[in-house]
């Protein structure tokens, strides 16, 4: 059982002292703050998206996550928030309170916001301010942005494969148009 002071240390860190009740974990809405500047459609669709991130979710962000999202992003202490049903997102908190999101499926960290409030208004209502923490140089990089610079850059490594194919196919028709030459001239 936990102490009052246990529980309000788990409490400001996000924790779910019930961890050891896993359907009461999936049912249970996220306990976010409620925000005047958000319609509450979207609160509510977000509360469907998230859930509180418990102690039992801590194997998600070992020793290593934390070290590598240090070196990496410059994060050095994380306080994990919520969770999405996947468990593959994770929102947390820096020393600072900004908000991030950590995607493990795609190895990617967003900056949400300076804090909490303005992290989930971001997200919700203007996803256009959060930004992509590049890897090493930590350089924040508008999502929109970077979304279209790794369209363009797909973009250019497609057209580079088909000039690549294109040259190719030549190649391949010039080699056999030779190859029959050679054999009309034998025959």
């Amino acid at each position: 059982m936990d102490s009052g002071r246990d529980l309000e240390t788990n409490r400001s860190q996000g924790i779910n002292s019930d961890s050891h009740n896993k359907s009461s974990e999936r049912r249970n809405k996220v306990s976010l703050p409620k925000l005047q500047d958000v319609p509450d459609h979207l609160f509510d669709q977000l509360k469907d998206e998230l859930h509180d991130f418990t102690e039992k979710n801590f194997c998600l962000l070992n020793a290593d996550c934390r070290e590598y999202f240090a070196k990496t992003f410059g994060i050095t202490k994380v306080f994990p928030l919520y969770l999405d049903h996947s468990e593959f997102v994770i929102w947390l908190l820096d020393e600072n309170k900004c908000l991030f999101l950590w995607n493990e499926m795609e190895n990617s960290m967003i900056y949400m916001g300076s804090n909490l409030e303005e992290g989930i208004t971001n997200y919700l209502i203007h996803p256009d301010r959060m930004c992509y923490i590049i890897e090493d140089t930590f350089e924040r990089v508008p999502v929109n942005e970077y979304e279209h610079q790794l369209e363009e850059e797909f973009k250019n490594h497609m057209e580079e494969r088909h000039i690549e194919k294109i040259l190719e196919t030549k190649a391949e028709i010039a080699a056999s148009k030779e190859k029959k030459i050679k054999k009309k001239e034998v025959e």
